[in-house]
């Protein structure tokens, strides 16, 4: 077909018509008509052979790959049907753990064991990595005194390296149980997640919705079980991640104390004197018959008791100052006197600051076998 005798409408037509119909087995009536031409429809045909089998090969893998996942999610299913089936467990509870199962399917951030080339990292910068990864967290506890950022800044940064580590909890999952063991401290970062106290958690344990509505809302910056640095703490509660993934920092209790010891200093009698305070104040809640929970005081509560284990900090100080110095005897005796304002927290059965050894019959239904609210450990820095 001659394209230079056709008219002007047909040239346009069939112009781009030659390219289409090279890539298809559709019968013509164009052809090439000299060398050049045969080269170049030569050279379109091979072209078109290779990227549609690039096409197509692309496509069938990923229609196997999403065949294989979708395999391996069905026999996932498939064993724990087998599971539920094979030990004649009900339906419900099965019903549950598959609704349980899907809210946890949600895309997790990457964690720092995840990344292999972060193990072979040298020491120096793994210190400074925790530092900048904890650091905010871990000073927005509100009894912190003001001195410590600058006079004990190595404490925060061994202690973010040592004690400190990163936790993500999926929706609806438990991060701990009325009753267990309580071996860390827990500082919220981000996410919502509901506390229940002991009694609620057990009389909603069949309802998840009646649960997640009467959960009290715990979100960031919020600290719970603070008390376990210091106590042995049982959980007086329940706390669950709501909505959307929770990431949190849990504080190694032990960790934190060997920090504290290696540290020494100002900064150690003041956390073992705010420790007396805040367990006193503990004490004091429970002998009024109030509910003590793992959410321990609130914030202003937690000032005022810092601000006064500050000044008892201040009078040892200057008791070290004055003995250095061979002040009198009745100056010491005048300093111990003045020091008598740290027991007026404490009931006066504590004057050895050993704790009860007894639940109130509101604690007793709470934990039945969790043991005493908190009791003395001379052997570590927790009392």
């Amino acid at each position: 077909m001659d394209l230079s005798l056709s008219a002007t409408g047909s040239t346009n037509v069939d112009s781009p018509a030659v390219l289409v119909r090279q890539f298809t087995p559709s019968t013509n009536n164009i052809a090439p008509d000299n060398g050049w031409e045969r080269f170049f429809a030569i050279w379109v045909i091979l072209l078109a052979m290779g990227v549609f089998s690039s096409f197509v090969g692309s496509i069938s893998s990923t229609v196997n790959s999403l065949r294989s996942a979708r395999v391996e999610h069905i026999k996932r299913h498939a064993k724990l049907l087998q599971f539920f089936i094979e030990r004649n467990l009900s339906l419900e509870l099965y019903g549950k753990v598959q609704s349980a199962l899907r809210k946890g399917e949600v895309e997790v951030r990457l964690q720092e064991t995840e990344v292999s080339l972060l193990q072979r990292l040298p020491h120096r910068f793994k210190l400074r990595m925790h530092e900048e990864m904890f650091m905010s967290l871990l000073t927005s506890l509100p009894f912190w005194p003001r001195w410590s950022y600058g006079e004990d800044y190595a404490f925060f940064q061994s202690l973010c390296h040592q004690a400190v580590a990163e936790v993500a909890a999926a929706p609806g999952e438990d991060i701990f149980l009325p009753g267990t063991s309580c071996n860390h401290a827990h500082i919220i970062e981000s996410g919502a997640l509901g506390y229940m106290p002991a009694r609620m958690a057990s009389s909603m344990a069949s309802s998840n919705s009646m649960a997640r509505n009467s959960a009290e809302s715990v979100t960031k910056h919020q600290h719970i079980s603070l008390v376990a640095l210091w106590a042995d703490w049982h959980h007086r509660g329940k706390l669950s991640a709501l909505w959307g993934m929770c990431y949190f920092v849990s504080i190694d209790c032990d960790a934190f104390g060997h920090c504290a010891h290696k540290y020494n200093g100002p900064l150690f009698r003041f956390l073992h004197i705010f420790g007396v305070l805040l367990i006193g104040q503990l004490e004091a809640m429970h002998d009024e018959g109030l509910a003590v929970t793992d959410l321990g005081v609130s914030n202003e509560r937690q000032k005022e008791l810092s601000t006064r284990a500050q000044g008892f900090v201040s009078l040892v100080e200057n008791s070290h100052l004055s003995r250095r110095r061979n002040v009198s005897p009745t100056n010491a005796k005048h300093f111990l006197k003045s020091a008598s304002f740290l027991s007026s927290n404490i009931s006066e059965n504590q004057s050895d600051l050993s704790l009860k050894e007894h639940f109130s019959d509101e604690a007793s239904a709470a934990a039945p076998a969790a043991g005493p609210v908190m009791v003395e450990n001379a052997n570590s820095f927790r009392i």
